[in-house]
């Protein structure tokens, strides 16, 4: 029984208060809280996928970035749709994230939407 409490005990801390080895240190700015009004959609011609893995490594690296709040490539289209705060994120830092993996980052297409869903200005129901 005593060994039952001071497991529980020594246990109970962690449980309560979790793992303090994740904290954030702040470096990313990572306090800047998103906000849902400043969100908008943007697609960008990025050329050097070959395949799923590529997609699915342009989807992570740009959904690393602080303000980001979706992601969707495809490298049969050559094509990333990313939703964004636009008070938090610029073209810059997806720029520097896609080229710094070796991909090509040719630009934004025309067009800003505030539903990926919605096929407007060449972005077409990506999510089905």
């Amino acid at each position: 029984m005593i060994a039952f409490l001071l497991s529980v005990s020594f246990c109970l801390p962690f449980l309560i208060l979790g793992c303090s080895g994740n904290k954030d240190t702040g470096d990313n700015d990572k306090s800047a809280a998103i906000d849902s009004l400043r969100l908008i959609t943007q697609k960008y011609h990025v050329d050097g996928m070959t395949c799923p893995g590529c997609e699915n490594t342009v989807n992570y690296i740009v959904g690393e970035i602080h303000g980001v709040t979706d992601v969707y490539s495809s490298y049969k289209e050559r094509y990333t749709i990313i939703t964004y705060d636009s008070a938090l994120v610029d073209a810059g830092q997806i720029e520097r994230a896609i080229t710094g993996k070796g991909y090509k980052f040719l630009g934004l297409f025309s067009g800003i939407t505030d539903d990926p869903k919605k096929e407007q200005n060449g972005i077409d129901n990506i999510h089905e």
